[in-house]
């Protein structure tokens, strides 16, 4: 299966990028998985090194209007603007795997984990659930603000009680549905407001994904882990952010999930 890792990054964001590729080097890039990057304001010698190394290197631009912004959007923010759009970004795969500038794969067959996922319902992804999670209040009640500042109170108090599928790490078929579902309900959130919301690109993932019949593969919690405390479960399958230089390794079952909604979030 044609497959590419792409990930996207700006100069500040470079050692974060440098390192994640450096992760993949003795894994994927060994079996001839393809990488591309998007270019969201590096320096020159960053894409020199980038092209070097056989990543391919796009300047996706905005992917949807963003004029009626009051205020200019970052060009990072591009980066959730084209994700939706992978595959016209770089077009020709059939499988795409995304992975943020600050991960680290810690074992490459997490990749292989989520390609095989994806292979079987066209969308893997990794719910932000586990038992060890002990503090949910503020979480709960900041990913119900998410939810109402891009959809409306309704929906929140109905989206809330799903996990939160973290789109920083996924894998897709080329021809998986939820990408239209997905720029759909991103070009409406952004559409509605006013400036740019850094995650309204996640936000409007999970409600394309919750929203009607749409089927997806939950990968367990081993193959993403976050840097925000302590390690705990089994050290397989796993890529660990890295931002924080505190990996955190989570373990969970895989879980079949079809959601039937009542109602549509617009």
């Amino acid at each position: 299966m044609n497959t590419i890792i792409i990930s996207g990054a700006d100069a500040a964001y470079w050692p974060l990028l440098s390192g994640m590729l450096h992760s993949i080097e003795q894994g994927p890039r060994k079996e001839g998985i393809a990488v591309g990057i998007l270019d969201l304001g590096l320096a020159p010698e960053h894409r020199d090194r980038l092209r070097s190394y056989g990543a391919i290197v796009v300047e996706p631009g905005w992917d949807y209007p963003v004029a009626h912004f009051s205020k200019p959007a970052p060009n990072a923010f591009q980066a959730m603007t084209a994700r939706p759009h992978l595959p016209r970004h770089f077009p020709g795969y059939d499988m795409y795997i995304w992975l943020d500038a600050d991960c680290w794969v810690q074992d490459p067959q997490a990749i292989a984990l989520l390609a095989s996922a994806a292979s079987q319902k066209k969308f893997a992804i990794v719910p932000e659930v586990h038992r060890s999670y002990f503090t949910l209040s503020p979480y709960v009640q900041w990913l119900h603000d998410c939810y109402r500042r891009c959809y409306n109170e309704n929906a929140a108090n109905w989206l809330v009680y799903y996990p939160l599928l973290n789109c920083g790490v996924f894998a897709a078929t080329g021809d998986a549905p939820q990408w239209a579902k997905w720029q759909e309900h991103l070009g409406r959130i952004i559409k509605r407001h006013d400036e740019f919301f850094f995650f309204a690109e996640q936000t409007a993932l999970n409600g394309a994904i919750r929203e009607g019949s749409s089927q997806r593969l939950c990968c367990p919690r081993t193959v993403t882990g976050c840097a925000t405390g302590p390690c705990q479960g089994s050290i397989r399958k796993e890529i660990s952010m890295s931002s924080l230089n505190r990996p955190t390794f989570r373990s969970a079952s895989f879980i079949w999930l079809r959601l039937n909604p009542e109602y549509g979030l617009f």
